[in-house]
């Protein structure tokens, strides 16, 4: 009949646009917490991503999910105690100016979000990152376990890079880390003897930051720059960056160290119930 609207069609004709406003955090050098070893406490930092086109603003409040492993307040303090891997969980809240954003930005639409927590995985271990830093001023770069030190760092001006590779102290052999006052720049070798070489030359012997693998796991490469004055040696796990640097004219220098790979960390979860045994 002319003039009729078929009512299934009037309805969803009726119905708001629905828009998905879940929220969604970055987390800031997420590095940090790759590997915790027990003992270790810091803090998750992290802010609401940008949504269409606005900047949300909020709470967010995090839980562990084993809290005998890994402790953590509700504004994201944490505390690694015993090995494993321990799920965050974390909760998000728009504050009312959002939400009133939101709403002009999709006026008389149905906003959504899902209500389920998410969460994260974090990995307690005698394992730790070597974080890997570049000063674009000098050309050299610096290699430390130390999370203040990356973030004095970073504040100072050096570029945060990826983890370079993994170490653990246990059953390993110190990597000595030496400065040149002179020049700024630092060196890594576990050789005593040259370690002996450098600091009679004025080298100063600066702390153990590093440890070499026992079982030889992950080579950890050396090369050195002829023509430079500062980072004069680099350090890489990567056989294919090696590689590049030697055709590019710096000098092999072959392993240097190793390295521990990421796969030794323990597997287990404590805040997933274990199987039952059977007879």
């Amino acid at each position: 009949m002319a003039g009729n609207v078929d009512p299934l069609h009037a309805a969803e004709a009726a119905a708001p646009e629905a828009v998905d406003i879940t929220p969604a955090i970055e987390w800031i050098d997420s590095d940090d917490f790759a590997f915790c070893q027990p003992g270790e406490s810091g803090r998750f930092e992290v802010k609401f991503m940008e949504m269409y086109g606005i900047q949300p603003e909020g709470t967010i409040e995090f839980f562990s999910g084993a809290p005998d492993y890994l402790e953590v307040t509700p504004d994201g303090k944490w505390t690694a105690k015993k090995e494993g891997q321990i799920p965050v969980g974390y909760t998000c809240t728009y504050s009312k100016e959002t939400l009133e954003a939101f709403r002009k930005k999709f006026p008389g639409a149905d906003l959504q979000s899902r209500e389920e927590p998410s969460s994260i995985l974090v990995s307690v271990s005698p394992i730790c990152s070597v974080f890997r830093l570049y000063n674009p001023n000098s050309g050299e770069h610096v290699f430390t376990t130390d999370r203040n030190e990356r973030k004095v760092l970073a504040a100072l001006g050096w570029k945060a890079e990826q983890i370079a590779w993994n170490t653990r102290a246990e059953n390993s052999t110190p990597v000595r880390r030496l400065y040149n006052p002179n020049t700024g720049d630092h060196h890594y070798t576990m050789d005593e003897r040259e370690v002996q070489y450098l600091t009679s030359v004025g080298w100063n012997l600066d702390q153990t930051v590093l440890f070499s693998g026992g079982e030889k796991d992950v080579p950890v490469y050396r090369c050195y720059n002829p023509n430079a004055a500062t980072g004069t040696h680099h350090f890489t796990t990567n056989e294919t960056e090696y590689n590049y640097l030697v055709e590019a004219g710096w000098k092999p220098e072959g392993i240097a160290f190793y390295g521990t790979s990421s796969d030794r960390v323990s597997t287990l979860n404590p805040a997933e119930p274990k199987p039952a045994d059977h007879d």
